[in-house]
């Protein structure tokens, strides 16, 4: 039997058998790997053909979030701003008078990622491994959208973002029950796992950063960082993550279930292959 298959029929015995996953976020001790994992299966189905926006902690970013039928992410929408600039003249005491002119432009910049589900295909006909994403972008510098095929990564989900937080109702990383708290005004559990950062793929050649002596650029670094993840105890929904080193902030999201009109741009034909 499949190792997944095996495990959805322990959940399942254990859902039958055993306190409620509401009942286990509100659990006053600490969970077993085997009550994680049931928890974090009742939220990912939980999370299934939802929509939710995702707002920075820091305040300066906020996405929005369709969710298949599996969980995963299948629409992400951003919107931003881009600011610009440059001032150059001539200072005082140069040979000519001194004079200064500014310029500055502003961007508003509209993105949407589709994850399709469907496996790459070239243009030349063949198919490969992985699965073929499409981004639409739209700027206000231009009057329509431009899109673009390309094969995900798989290192996307390592990568501080809100796909993170769906691969770790999907069990990508071994969490521990962590403490009972109010996010938002909703009672909720945190689940706690060290935060590794991403392999630095650059082809540089190694670099001593001396922090911790030695630390060459590339290897898992010890940052004593740990990563969080807050759920719902009534909705099973993820309300919070964040990662953070020493108790201070360094990145996460505030998430909130929302009816949203998340699919990609009418009349925009998007590629069927790449090059």
């Amino acid at each position: 039997m499949r190792a997944d298959a095996l495990l959805a029929v322990v959940l399942a015995l254990v859902a039958a058998s055993g306190p409620s996953p509401r009942d286990l976020l509100n659990a006053a001790r600490p969970l077993t790997a085997i009550e994680i994992a049931s928890v974090l299966d009742a939220s990912r189905r939980a999370v299934a053909r939802k929509t939710f926006r995702a707002s920075a902690l820091s305040g300066r970013l906020s996405l929005d979030v369709r969710v298949e039928r599996s969980g995963r992410p299948k629409i992400v929408r951003t919107a931003f701003g881009l600011e610009g600039g440059m001032v150059f003249g001539v200072a005082a005491g140069a040979p000519t008078p001194p004079f200064s002119t500014e310029m500055r432009w502003h961007e508003d910049v509209v993105s949407i990622v589709e994850y399709t589900g469907r496996p790459v295909r070239r243009c030349d006909g063949s198919v490969e491994p992985g699965e073929m994403v499409i981004s639409y972008t739209l700027s206000s510098r231009s009057s329509s959208w431009t899109t673009e095929g390309r094969r995900r990564d798989p290192t996307e989900i390592q990568y501080p973002n809100v796909q993170r937080v769906f691969e770790l109702l999907r069990g990508i990383a071994p969490l521990t029950s962590g403490e009972r708290c109010s996010i938002g005004g909703r009672p909720a559990r945190a689940f706690v796992a060290p935060w590794k950062p991403p392999p630095d793929r650059s082809s540089h050649a190694p670099i001593l950063t001396g922090d911790p002596i030695p630390n060459v650029a590339g290897e898992p670094s010890q940052t004593e960082a740990t990563e969080s993840l807050w759920i719902d105890v009534r909705s099973l929904l993820p309300l919070r993550w964040k990662i953070s080193k020493r108790g201070v902030l360094m990145y996460g999201y505030d998430f909130k279930k929302m009816s949203l009109d998340l699919r990609p741009p009418p009349g925009v034909r998007a590629p069927d292959c790449i090059g």
